[in-house]
């Protein structure tokens, strides 16, 4: 079950990605971490890696899975904050942002459906600061 929200996210993360190119002309990329298929190795420098060389991170805590949270930390410690965002889809088990992540940029979500029209204007509003030079 877990898997299937974690995909349906997913995609709706790549259809609002797609949205966001048609309306600002530009080719973005998602590079997703949970879904390589290299070889069996540590992932880590290569995660690592990205994680440093990306304009902007959207970091998925829903179900609160503890390898998302080591790569929220990383980002925090090496990307401008202002360039994390946070997708969060509230669960029985856990109802909440942990409080020292609710600060930051958040899209909360009540259905995978609605991320395309809560995401897009977020990283709209990002791209344009980057462009002015204000993250």
């Amino acid at each position: 079950m877990h898997v299937t929200l974690a995909t349906a996210r997913k995609d709706q993360i790549v259809i609002s990605l797609n949205q966001l190119e048609a309306g600002i002309g530009q080719k973005l990329e998602l590079k997703d971490l949970g879904s390589e298929t290299e070889p069996v190795q540590l992932i880590h420098p290569s995660m690592y890696e990205a994680i440093k060389s990306a304009d902007i991170i959207i970091a998925d805590l829903s179900g609160l899975r503890p390898n998302v949270f080591a790569e929220a930390g990383f980002a925090l410690q090496h990307l401008n904050k202002g360039r994390l965002v946070f997708l969060f889809h509230p669960h029985a088990k856990y109802p909440k942002v942990p409080f020292d992540l609710a600060s930051y940029t958040r899209v909360e979500i009540s259905d995978a459906g609605e991320i395309p029209g809560k995401l897009v204007p977020v990283l709209k509003g990002i791209l344009e600061k980057a462009a002015r030079g204000e993250i």
